[in-house]
């Protein structure tokens, strides 16, 4: 059995309460590497580790509400050329691409946006971390236009 014992420097990070010192942004650590025969052997390897992008949702719209007839633009950021970005619509994947972090709407038309629909997204940084986006969301409003009688 192997155990490995992460440091940073000289700091042994394996004591209850030190993990946080690994996240934040890129840490280089060393680790021991213990087998339990007693035999300690000491390899040296760096390893990043990188805390997830922090990704937000935002639309060209004021509140996401638009009249019908009218295009909406949703956005994901961080912007990276290496990121896959995931949009949904109502649960269901809607555009899935590297690089290509918006998505536009018509709220006519085939397929169209409609009152009440939400936005959620999805996203693998560059670094290749899945992200938290469980809470991010937009419910569109799309508002008829009168007609004069």
């Amino acid at each position: 059995m192997l155990q490995a014992i992460p440091f940073i420097g000289a700091t042994p990070l394996h004591q209850p309460g030190n993990t946080a010192a690994l996240w934040g942004s890129k840490k280089h650590i060393r680790l021991k590497v213990l087998t339990d025969n007693s035999n300690n052997i000491l390899s040296k390897n760096n390893i990043q580790v990188y805390t997830p992008a922090t990704p937000t949702l935002t639309d060209n719209a004021i509140a996401s509400t638009i009249c019908s007839g009218d295009d909406i633009t949703f956005t994901i950021q961080p912007y990276s050329a290496t990121a896959t970005y995931t949009f949904y619509l109502n649960g269901a994947i809607e555009q899935q691409l590297s690089g290509v972090n918006s998505i536009t709407y018509s709220s006519i038309g085939a397929n169209a946006i409609s009152d009440g629909d939400i936005i959620t997204i999805g996203m693998i940084d560059s670094n290749g971390c899945t992200t938290d986006t469980s809470t991010i969301s937009t419910t569109v409003t799309v508002e008829a236009i009168l007609q004069p009688h």
